[in-house]
């Protein structure tokens, strides 16, 4: 009878990415992407901004693509003043919800949430005043299809200040609470947890350390912040973070930049645990000039995203970055549009473990402005110089879960038991994921007879 055998090698290799297509959205307008996500087909939607002319001002930009890259649809939405969105989500029934700010000048502005069909039709849209600006930046749905976001509100009175604010609305949009936070600054990005808490990711001004310091909250569903933690840095610096995300172990990933009093940027990217103590942090110096992330998602494997910008002022490149668990560099890419300016703001990863970016590329006077989308490829990222091994043992007890993906990345098993069979998978090279001890390993593995 034959047998199927599992053969680990030490060497894993490196794959590195390879764009599948590139979007330039041009209407001849100035167009600008700020959000993405799937809908239920898993196609790609971006919420953002257009503008057509001083008469109907900034509106709202829907563009849907298939996964390959061509356009169902586009909408636009235009209630007769500004309005854009910086988030975007579905909520349970694949209406489609997006929050931002709305205003009839530049100096003012107010919140702003409403909810579209899946066809991008108005359903309802609601704002409310603040101070004299305020916008949400982020949102989620929870398990009763409510809606929660978080921005903040700026005041001119008083040499100018900006609080942190939190609102939810149930799914016809009404008001359930609002709160604002005079100890924060501002609250940037949301993560909903499984014990209907969530994580926010802020910052907030520290006058003792002569900088922005990031801010890490739970909240409670009410909320109620369960606990605060700050990433304090070093003197003199100025810290933000516009990235979260979790992985399988319920680790907080944050990714933003570190500021000196010279202007020169790092890259920041922090690793907490579910409680919100620091596990690392690593400072990623690329260049002299600007370099940020401005978000961050965990694939499949664990490996993280991070995406943002890099070069100088006004000339800036799409910036993606593909790391290890652990934080190690797996791979890095730039994206330059005809030496515009060119920065990622959202960026999704698809079922084939895919990243997706989504943001804008302007000339420096803002004659021009478009919505730039990329396609990449994936793929495993395992690298040659991920040292986290699998020791003998590891099968034998502490399992969690063990998945076993082909060379693409699609999921080919997944079991609990320490025993693998490998009597349905065909012969070829697959990577195998264990979770276990508290930890995820990877390694590559052939099988033959």
């Amino acid at each position: 009878m034959k047998k199927g055998y599992l053969i680990f090698i030490c060497v894993i290799f490196l794959y590195a990415q390879e764009t599948l297509w590139v979007r330039i959205f041009d209407q001849g307008a100035k167009e600008a992407g700020a959000a993405l996500c799937f809908d239920n087909q898993g196609n790609i939607l971006i919420a953002g901004g257009i503008w057509r002319s001083r008469e109907t001002k900034w509106d709202v930009l829907f563009v849907k693509y298939t996964p390959n890259g061509e356009i169902i649809w586009t909408r636009y939405y235009d209630s007769g003043q500004s309005e854009g969105a910086s988030c975007v989500e579905l909520d349970r029934e694949g209406n489609i919800v997006i929050g931002g700010g709305s205003g009839n000048d530049t100096v003012e502005l107010q919140f702003f949430v409403a909810k579209f069909s899946s066809e991008g039709e108005l359903i309802w849209r609601r704002d409310y005043r603040a101070g004299d600006l305020s916008c949400f930046y982020d949102l989620f749905i929870d398990d009763d299809n409510n809606i929660i976001l978080c921005g903040d509100t700026y005041t001119y009175s008083g040499g100018g200040k900006s609080i942190a604010a939190l609102f939810k609305y149930d799914a016809n949009g009404n008001l359930l609470w609002k709160k604002f936070y005079n100890w924060a600054h501002s609250f940037y990005k949301m993560v909903p947890l499984s014990d209907s808490c969530f994580l926010v990711l802020g910052d907030i001004f520290d006058v003792a350390a002569h900088g922005f310091r990031i801010l890490l909250i739970k909240f409670n569903s009410d909320g109620e912040p369960i606990w605060i933690k700050r990433y304090e840095g070093r003197r003199n610096f100025d810290y933000w973070a516009g990235g979260l995300a979790l992985d399988s172990l319920g680790n907080i990933i944050v990714g933003g930049y570190e500021l000196d009093i010279n202007n020169n940027y790092d890259i920041l990217l922090i690793k907490f645990t579910p409680n919100g103590d620091t596990i690392w942090s690593k400072r990623l110096n690329l260049i002299r000039f600007e370099e940020y992330i401005s978000e961050v998602k965990i694939d499949k494997f664990g490996n993280i995203y991070a995406a943002g910008a890099i070069g100088k002022i006004d000339t800036c490149d799409y910036l993606l970055i593909k790391f290890t668990p652990d934080g190690e560099t797996i791979w890095t890419t730039r994206y330059d549009n005809n030496d515009k300016d060119d920065k990622i703001v959202d960026l999704i990863i698809d079922s084939e473990n895919n990243p997706i970016v989504t943001g804008y590329s302007r000339r420096y006077d803002y004659s021009d402005l478009d919505c730039l989308t990329i396609k990449y490829h994936g793929g495993t990222g395992i690298s040659e110089n991920f040292k986290q091994l699998i020791s003998s043992n590891i099968l034998q007890s502490n399992v969690e879960r063990v998945e076993i993906y082909d060379i693409n990345g699609r999921l080919i098993k997944k079991t609990k038991e320490s025993q693998i069979s490998l009597k349905e998978i065909k012969n070829g090279v697959y990577f195998i994921k264990i979770v276990a001890n508290k930890k995820i390993y990877i390694k590559k593995l052939i099988k033959v007879y």
